[in-house]
């Protein structure tokens, strides 16, 4: 079941600026560039959370 053309426009926004910071912004641990991470911002805010696989196909970043 696909959702309707007007509920896909946000993701669609979201993952186009998603793949610009993925371009631009590298995430390194001690031990080197991590596998995946996700970049939360809001306000004067911003976190990270972090794996040190890849994440899933079905995930946002894939």
């Amino acid at each position: 079941m696909t959702a309707p053309a007007d509920e896909d426009e946000p993701w669609a926004a979201w993952e186009s600026a998603y793949g610009e910071v993925r371009r631009a912004v590298t995430l390194r641990s001690p031990s080197g560039p991590v596998a995946e991470f996700l970049l939360h911002i809001e306000d004067d805010q911003a976190w990270f959370r972090w794996s040190g696989e890849p994440f899933d196909d079905d995930s946002p970043s894939g």
